[in-house]
């Protein structure tokens, strides 16, 4: 499958909003930084959202499924390098925040399964459940069609995110924890299948988003930006657990690739071809940048805001180029 330079840039601007999200994160009690996390939101939603569109475009006509080569590829450049930074960050954990690091082997086993080494590896733990279950997907689709999926998938999600609504929380006898949620592919599910359904449906889809006026996403985009802050602010809702968040996601996904096809933005589309290996180191360049940029730039400033993602964004960058020039450098930023 040839690459897809409209959704590196789309990956690009994503792996841009997690690096604020995680950097405005300690100040998000400031309104400035607060909006900045809020319209930021739409960045994991989007990458399930390619993640489904990429393999189902790939693999989604393909008979046989081969699902041995299939399963191997995520082995060697998602499951390893999810390891392998788990224990770094297991190891750095232990001498940065020592009390935050499982006491037992079996604690430190349960951490590296579930993505709890670092904030951060949820995702990947996600994602493996959904590499798990994307063969019985592929057979669903075909089966029963993606508008079934798709509105199942829906109902799924929405109900999961309702779970976390405080207008909820009276209902239920048991309140499911939001950091058991995100780990589980619920929340997640209608954007990787919607993600899906693009993808089996890929040059025709993508002939029919180039028409929807670009005004026109820019306003829906933007509103449902405004509305999702505005649901944080004042409603207590999770940015990733709303039905505006998917509009959100949704019309951002379609607004880059227009962008894309319009203009050549060629920085950003190098990060999105990097992203998976940023959005790994990230949060080591982002703890070790923090901590040494507060003792001489006023903590919550703009200039250190900026500072800090100029740091992160360039390190972490840096470092992927070098992984990528070294052999079997892949086992650490992963493809």
């Amino acid at each position: 499958m040839s690459r897809i330079r409209e959704l590196d840039f789309v990956k690009g601007c994503s792996i841009l909003a997690v690096l604020a999200i995680h950097i405005t994160a300690p100040f998000i009690h400031e309104a400035p930084f607060f909006a900045i996390n809020g319209l930021s939101r739409f960045c994991v939603p989007v990458f399930f959202l390619i993640s489904g569109l990429i393999l189902f475009y790939r693999y989604g006509g393909e008979n046989p499924f081969p699902l041995q080569d299939f399963y191997r590829k995520r082995l060697v450049y998602i499951m390893v390098p999810y390891f392998l930074w788990s224990l770094l960050y297991l190891i750095y954990s232990q001498w940065t925040d020592p009390q935050t690091v499982p006491d037992s082997l079996s604690g430190l086993f349960t951490a590296l399964l579930i993505g709890k080494a670092y904030y951060h590896l949820y995702f990947l733990f996600v994602m493996v459940q959904f590499y798990l279950l994307f063969p019985f997907l592929r057979w669903f689709f075909r089966k029963w069609g993606g508008w079934v999926i798709l509105v199942v998938a829906f109902w799924c999600t929405l109900g999961t995110q309702a779970l976390t609504w405080e207008e909820t929380k009276g209902l239920f006898s048991v309140q499911p924890e939001e950091e058991i949620l995100r780990r589980t592919v619920l929340p997640w599910l209608f954007y990787f299948c919607a993600g899906g359904w693009l993808g089996l449906r890929f040059h025709h889809a993508f002939s029919r988003l180039r028409r929807l006026p670009l005004i026109a996403l820019h306003t829906v985009s933007s509103a449902a930006g405004v509305l999702l802050v505005y649901q944080m602010a004042y409603l207590n809702h999770g940015g990733f657990y709303t039905p505006t968040t998917m509009v959100y996601a949704l019309s951002i996904l379609v607004l880059g690739i227009q962008l894309a096809q319009r203009f050549h933005f060629t920085w950003i589309e190098a990060v999105g071809k990097r992203s998976l290996g940023l959005y790994l180191i990230h949060p080591l360049v982002l703890h070790l940048s923090s901590s040494f940029s507060e003792r001489w730039i006023p903590g919550g400033s703009w200039l250190q805001f900026f500072f800090v993602f100029a740091v992160v964004v360039s390190v972490s960058i840096g470092i992927t180029k070098i992984l990528e020039r070294i052999p079997y450098g892949y086992l650490l930023k992963g493809r």
